[in-house]
């Protein structure tokens, strides 16, 4: 390199590390920063991601407001229901719902109630608030001591083939998959969701109504100052006033009829998602507190010969149409959601290498299963 090429270098690099940021471009780009930042934290604290289903959801009730919820109507309902009764499995039911409350992914002040009413049946409320019914209980512990009398082998998904029997299940089994599905609701915030979504919807159908409510008033009056003027035409004012009227039955119906109905069906619709959630998740939630997870297709066997005595009496037609306003799917579609989860354990379970991998896992699976019995 030659003496001017040298010099021209060092002036070149003295000059570039002498030239001076500008600060206001500085402060604009950390300014965006921010602001990009700020909205990002918006989005995570409104619609943040769901720990139990992964996915992102609505969320602006704090979790004070379901626990207050929850405690606020946990003892009424109860009493309403029946009230407290010390049954022959309350040990069992409290012990299992300690296991599963371990293994949430919400810490939320868990409680079971076992109730006295013959109701096959069990309920959550927000802040997971849990009470089952006597009769669901009993009928568990029927169901499955006499299995092989009622012809409830197995399981054949319908669109594999494959077959899970029953035989290995026990009662805890079943007991978790039903307390792992309603604790599932509370972990996972089905109930506040949907308030929180409900609040919203009513919030903007009222907004809409009143606001075209408003147009439509504003359009009346109109005509009638239109009306007192002598130089008004007679036949252009009739016409108008008949799509007033039109247009006034027209809101009156939607907002009177349809919009309740469609949002019923709606809800309607996500209360179904919403089970599908709970048989899902709950369903893992058994298998990660030790529990066998064919417990939760032996309950919808339960349910399906349950609900089905119910309406034996009604023709199959209305027995079809009654199923589509029911808030629950049909337990075929929900064994449809459970078998994966129960397909994927037993994949793993029965692996030559699952002992070897977590043998600890497996030693406490079998104490838990022990003490319990």
């Amino acid at each position: 390199m030659s003496e001017v090429e040298a010099i021209d270098s060092e002036y070149v690099g003295y000059v570039s590390d002498a030239l001076p940021t500008d600060p206001i471009e500085d402060k604009s780009v950390t300014l965006i920063e921010s602001v990009t930042q700020s909205i990002f934290h918006i989005i995570d604290w409104v619609y943040p991601i769901n720990p139990v289903t992964g996915s992102r959801n609505l969320w602006y009730l704090p979790k004070f407001v379901e626990k207050f919820m929850g405690k606020t109507m946990y003892a009424s309902m109860c009493y309403s229901q029946g009230g407290s009764i010390n049954h022959f499995y309350s040990r069992r039911v409290h012990q299992i719902a300690a296991n599963l409350a371990q293994h949430t992914k919400r810490d939320l002040p868990y409680e079971v109630t076992v109730l006295n009413n013959n109701v096959v049946n069990a309920w959550c409320l927000p802040g997971g608030k849990v009470a089952v019914y006597r009769g669901i209980l009993e009928k568990i512990d029927f169901y499955v001591n006499h299995k092989r009398e009622l012809g409830l082998h197995g399981y054949t998904d319908p669109s594999t083939g494959n077959f899970v029997r029953y035989s290995n299940i026990r009662v805890d089994d079943v007991i978790a998959a039903l307390l792992g599905h309603e604790m599932t609701h509370a972990d996972a915030r089905h109930s506040a969701r949907s308030l929180e979504l409900s609040f919203l919807v009513q919030a903007t159908v009222w907004i809409v109504d009143l606001l075209t409510g408003q147009q439509l008033n504003s359009w009346e009056a109109d005509l009638r100052a239109r009306k007192l003027t002598d130089d008004h035409d007679f036949e252009e004012l009739a016409e108008e006033s008949s799509k007033l009227k039109l247009w006034k039955a027209v809101h009156s119906i939607f907002f009177a009829w349809v919009t309740p109905l469609a949002m019923q069906l709606y809800f309607l619709m996500g209360s179904r998602s919403h089970e599908l959630e709970a048989d899902k998740y709950g369903t893992q939630l058994a298998i990660r507190a030790g529990y066998n997870p064919a417990g939760a297709l032996f309950l919808q066997e339960i349910l399906k010969q349950e609900s089905e005595s119910l309406y034996d009496f009604m023709p199959k037609l209305f027995r079809d149409i009654h199923k589509l306003f029911h808030s629950h799917p049909p337990c075929d579609i929900r064994q449809q959601e459970i078998y994966p989860v129960v397909r994927d354990w037993r994949q793993i379970s029965y692996s030559p290498y699952s002992y070897i991998k977590e043998p600890l896992a497996n030693l406490t699976m079998v104490a838990s299963y022990n003490l319990i019995l």
